[in-house]
């Protein structure tokens, strides 16, 4: 069995750009921003963006160019799709992976969350206190269960 199902929620990076690929069939092409934050073990904060570019045609490509722009929040879901190409300069083979657009969904912005005050970094004794007490060791009747 194979499945090819991806959800992303992100940030449109562009206005969506819509292309005509023959009369009566248009693509409009975007690119969502996908934010991942971790801490490293001395509590520093990193911060990782993923770009994926994704399509969507006909009447919600029309829709997109439309209803959306730069900036605008989305959680979207779709199928992985390879695009292959001969580049025109060079005439070498390309490649690119990309998400072809099935579902999007706008966040309503009154249900959105309140923003989070911004968290202090948390300091390697904190994080050295904290692996201490979970790493004790306990026996079988000191457990609730």
């Amino acid at each position: 069995m194979a499945i090819n199902k991806v959800f992303l929620s992100g940030r449109l990076v562009r206005d969506p750009q819509l292309k005509t690929i023959r009369p009566g069939m248009v693509v409009a092409e975007m690119t969502l921003a996908v934010n991942h934050v971790t801490r490293t073990k001395e509590g520093e904060i990193n911060k990782e963006v993923c770009f994926i570019d994704f399509s969507a045609w006909g009447k919600r490509a029309q829709w997109c160019t439309q209803n959306l722009s730069k900036g605008s929040p989305l959680t979207i879901s779709g199928r992985l799709k390879m695009d292959s190409w001969t580049d025109k300069t060079s005439g070498a083979e390309r490649t690119k992976l990309g998400l072809a657009l099935e579902e999007l969904v706008i966040p309503d912005p009154l249900e959105e969350e309140p923003q989070r005050p911004q968290q202090q970094p948390v300091s390697p004794q904190e994080i050295q206190r904290k692996k201490q007490v979970y790493s004790q060791n306990y026996e079988d009747e000191d457990l609730p269960f």
